[in-house]
């Protein structure tokens, strides 16, 4: 089997290790190697305040070679030091494409890479580690060779206390994660081609004389290929090998099946699937068309008597949980918390958030969301804490810049949102176990404070 598209390699190296001492070194030798792409990508050039490409290469320094990370370039030096005096451990990440994949993928440019890993790696990181995403820190340089484009990625928890091996079942899910985003151009390209397929191989089989079907169906009733297999098996099966004649006897529809199992198979390998993930997928996508063309051919055979396609769009329902729901939902807390709470008890929480302190139950009195979630639970206990406790994990990060400077008139704004995500926590209830791990729902509420 063809090597995947995308390959992952991950490397633990821990505070205890012998090689720890020389971790910070991988920093240059991922940044200044033979290979590494060193220039400034549009969106670098904004950040920096430079006038394009040009300028930027007439002006460095030679300083800060091929690294960049979250923010912008980032000078070898200053990595280097960083990695030495971090006393966790270091994850060091290697994402490689081969040369004739990568420009169709438009993994070929610099800019490219960057938002792949900007946008994806803090949160993957963060979901295979435990380390709440305020707290991740990566250092990345694009590298070409003769064989391929890939990226280096040094990676550390900033506070220093994540210092273990990674989980291979996580590993393996933040793998089939960043190779599905690196070749969802390519993957799209594949999805058209198996739908077009799909649609094919429908046609061919509506356009089978219906005589070829020689099968006896139940006498009366509704009739539809899932309801046949499942109290009429005897019929569905004499379906599907009048099915399997009528496509050796059918050139356009052999064809059709054929090129529907080739675009699958394709997309398993756009997707970095192997061995049972792989057949599994496989199976699934034939098990769905093998579903969908004894529909169509029993629309051949009984027209009047299988379900019509519905034609008619239907209104969706407003959607009761979801992202755009939440933040309607805690801009409505924050409008009350602003109405509710007194000028002075807010400048009060305000402080208290830009020092990471802990909300207590009389900084949110005095709104009808706290007081009912008092009511139903008097002593607060484990719905605040575990409220307040998430949102002051990221609230030293998100009131601060990174120089530590008080971010001013954002403080306010951003002490409403902490009260908000606060309250949102505190009126589900907050007692029960969660199936989202805290990390996740940290994250939530870092990215809800800091917007």
């Amino acid at each position: 089997m063809a090597s995947p598209p995308v390959i992952v390699n991950h490397s633990v190296v821990r505070a205890g290790a012998s090689a720890r001492a020389s971790a910070a070194g991988l920093a240059a030798y991922a940044g200044t190697r033979r290979g590494v792409v060193i220039e400034i990508s549009e969106a670098d050039g904004r950040r920096r305040g430079v006038d394009g490409l040009a300028a930027y290469a007439a002006n460095r320094t030679g300083s800060t070679g091929g690294l960049w990370g979250a923010d912008g370039p980032v000078p070898v030096a200053e990595a280097r030091r960083a990695i030495a005096q971090n006393s966790g451990a270091v994850l060091t990440t290697v994402v490689t494409v081969p040369n004739d994949i990568a420009p169709d993928a438009g993994l070929d440019r610099l800019d490219a890479w960057q938002a792949l890993v900007r946008s994806e790696w803090p949160r993957l990181f963060s979901e295979m580690t435990g380390v709440p995403e305020s707290r991740v820190e990566f250092y990345a340089a694009m590298h070409i060779n003769g064989t391929s484009h890939h990226v280096h990625i040094l990676t550390v928890d900033r506070s220093g206390d994540w210092d273990s091996l990674l989980p291979k079942g996580k590993m393996e899910a933040a793998r089939l994660e960043i190779s599905s985003k690196a070749m969802a151009p390519l993957l799209r390209e594949a999805y058209i081609e198996r739908d077009l397929a799909r649609a094919a191989a429908l046609d061919a089989v509506a356009r089978i004389d219906r005589n070829r079907f020689d099968i006896e169906l139940p006498p009366n009733g509704r009739i539809e290929a899932a309801h046949l297999r499942r109290f009429h098996p005897e019929a569905s099966a004499e379906l599907r090998e009048a099915l399997d004649r009528a496509a050796s006897g059918s050139p356009e529809l052999a064809g059709a099946l054929d090129r529907h199992r080739k675009a699958v198979e394709r997309c398993a390998g756009l997707k970095c699937l192997t061995g049972e993930a792989r057949d599994a997928y496989a199976r699934k996508a034939a098990a769905d068309l093998d579903l969908r063309c004894e529909n169509a051919a029993l629309r051949v055979l009984v027209p009047d008597r299988v379900p019509a396609r519905e034609q008619t769009p239907v209104r969706r329902a407003a959607p009761a949980t979801g992202p755009a729901v939440e933040r309607r939902r805690e801009a409505g807390l924050a409008t009350e918390a602003r109405a509710c709470i007194p000028r002075a008890r807010l400048e009060r929480i305000t402080r208290k958030a830009a020092r990471g302190r802990t909300l207590e139950p009389a900084d949110l009195r005095g709104g009808p969301t706290a007081d009912r979630a008092f009511r139903r639970t008097p002593s607060a206990g484990t719905a605040l804490g575990r409220a307040a406790a998430m949102a002051t994990l990221v609230a030293r990060e998100a009131t601060r810049d990174d120089r530590g400077r008080d971010m001013g008139d954002e403080a306010g704004e951003r002490a409403l949102r902490l009260i908000a995500a606060t309250l949102r926590v505190l009126a589900s209830g907050g007692t029960g176990p969660s199936s989202v791990p805290a990390v996740k729902i940290a994250n939530r509420i870092e990215r809800t404070i800091t917007r």
